[in-house]
């Protein structure tokens, strides 16, 4: 009869993630996955959209770029001063096929988590403050070029599209 509608890349993301921390809780022994400056990020803020996922996909978004010459995601960013990073994540807009988009996602996620440096209060636990502070950085930066702030209104190709 009637076929389901398959997930989308918005749908699927929240969830990918929030399975990826529970995963590697239960098999790491890890109380958390990652840490800001010592103090400890709940797993469920990894899949929130004002949480952790947005510097997950802006990260997902620099691999994706690096191995595909330059073409991004599709990944959009809106400031949100009430979210954790100062910054939300918006997939609606995402055109890449879904498969693709989550391996790029749980290769960022797993990539975060086994190279950042350790938290020194919890065991097993990734800090993010510098990986924090880079995305920041980067948001401020496709920011000012997407006001024009470059001076010949052109945009920066590499920057990720921030509203």
């Amino acid at each position: 009869m009637f076929k389901k509608r398959p997930k989308t890349t918005a749908e699927l993301a929240p969830s990918i993630l929030r399975r990826w921390a529970k995963a590697t809780s239960h098999s790491d022994k890890v109380e958390c996955a990652f840490t800001v400056g010592g103090v400890q990020i709940p797993n469920y803020s990894i899949g929130s959209a004002d949480g952790l996922m947005p510097l997950v996909l802006w990260h997902a978004e620099s691999i994706y770029r690096f191995a595909m010459g330059g073409r991004s995601l599709g990944v959009a960013f809106k400031s949100n001063r009430k979210s954790l990073l100062g910054y939300e994540v918006d997939l609606r807009a995402v055109e890449k096929p879904v498969s693709e988009v989550m391996c790029f996602l749980v290769e960022a996620i797993t990539d975060i988590q086994k190279n950042a440096p350790r938290a020194s209060r919890y065991a097993g636990a990734a800090e993010v403050e510098d990986l924090i502070g880079r995305f920041k950085q980067d948001m401020a930066v496709a920011r000012a070029n997407s006001v024009g702030a470059r001076g010949d209104g052109k945009r920066l190709e590499s920057a990720p599209s921030v509203a």
